[in-house]
């Protein structure tokens, strides 16, 4: 039965704000010096990878806004551990009676606890991350097991071993978008056109030139039969038209035109990814010399 004098105290703990120069001085009071060199308590830096990708996709800023609320939430909570850690291993020490083991399990099930809400800020950080760089690699993140363990987890936000992992998935959706297109290309193929029936005329067609030297070419193609086609001005104007039209088609390819019609992206997506890549092409930032 916990007493009405402490649920008091909590109440005020709960409802009156702590300064920053209180939360501060109680820090202070509790100075933490680990065995270990290389631990520490700090909010993990995010990857230099996801850095580079989210500022070549222009989103670098709001990534960082992002950050910087999650990572001011995540100080906050580190600010319970001090006090906490303190009291464990002063509970810890060898020696101890029945009384001080009670309190050593109530202190470590605080500090559970307490590391269960930091690492949910630290989920909610990767997940900002992901969705704003790397939205189609945002499952990944449900899979414990590609996060390396130990230092680099605490140093680092998504690890080698993430990236890793987020590349080959990548890796994996080429493949298999290739694979596709070549299934679809050679069913394309096996399929037999229906024979049109077309009147046949005496006049040939003229043979397709490029679009910048096609007058000299029906010029010279007099000769064989299409004299009146080049001599003829409302004739002429037609093939004109035919010819450009076809011959932009083919000059530029499907790849090659794409930048061309970039503007209109701009009707049905505001996503800076889709129309960079459009626009600029598709840049692959590898984090190792491939194989």
């Amino acid at each position: 039965m916990i007493p009405r004098p402490i649920s008091d105290e909590l109440t005020i703990f709960l409802l009156k704000p702590l300064s920053g120069e209180e939360s501060k001085a109680i820090s202070k009071r509790f100075p933490m010096v680990f065995e270990d060199p290389d631990f520490g308590l700090k909010p993990s830096k995010l990857d230099g990878y996801m850095q580079r990708q989210a500022k070549d996709m222009g989103v670098l800023k709001a990534v960082n806004t992002t950050e910087d609320v999650l990572i001011t939430a995540q100080l906050k909570i580190m600010d319970v551990a001090p006090p906490l850690v303190d009291l464990y291993a002063r509970f810890s020490a060898p020696g101890g009676g029945e009384a001080e083991e009670l309190i050593k399990v109530s202190v470590e099930a605080a500090l559970r606890q307490w590391g269960r809400a930091f690492l949910h800020v630290t989920k909610l950080r990767g997940q900002a991350v992901i969705s704003r760089v790397e939205h189609k690699s945002e499952f990944i993140l449900s899979d414990p097991e590609v996060f390396a363990p130990g230092k680099e987890a605490r140093e680092l936000l998504f690890t080698d071993r993430f990236l890793s992992a987020m590349l080959k998935e990548a890796k994996q959706d080429a493949t298999l978008a290739q694979r596709d297109g070549l299934v679809t290309a050679a069913k394309q193929s096996s399929i037999q056109r229906p024979r049109q029936h077309t009147r046949r005329v005496a006049v040939k067609r003229p043979t397709f030139v490029p679009f910048r030297t096609h007058r000299p070419a029906l010029g010279a193609a007099r000769g064989r039969g299409l004299g009146r086609l080049a001599q003829c001005g409302r004739g002429h104007g037609r093939a004109q038209n035919t010819f450009t039209q076809r011959q932009r088609l083919q000059h530029y390819g499907v790849g090659g035109r794409l930048q061309f019609f970039a503007k209109n992206w701009k009707r049905v997506t505001d996503d800076p990814w889709v129309l960079g890549t459009v626009s600029e092409g598709l840049k692959i930032d590898f984090i190792s010399n491939p194989t």
